[in-house]
């Protein structure tokens, strides 16, 4: 984490990417372990995220440019 620049002037350099993915990477194991420790979702959640997916979806296609 120390080899990230984080910060509105800090320049974005092939470091940072390196470090973004081995961030990522290190991150994977606890991710998965939190998620198959916790509870399984409840049905009202479910639907929620299958609604704002679609939310999302159709933001992307016909929301403002520019």
């Amino acid at each position: 984490m120390s080899a990230l620049a984080l910060g509105t002037l800090k320049g974005t350099e092939p470091q940072s990417f390196i470090a973004v993915g081995g961030l990522c990477v290190a991150f994977i194991p606890l991710g998965i372990s939190l998620l198959r420790s916790g509870p399984p979702p409840t049905r009202r959640a479910m639907v929620w995220v299958v609604a704002l997916i679609i939310v999302h979806i159709l933001m992307t296609a016909y929301g403002p440019r520019g």
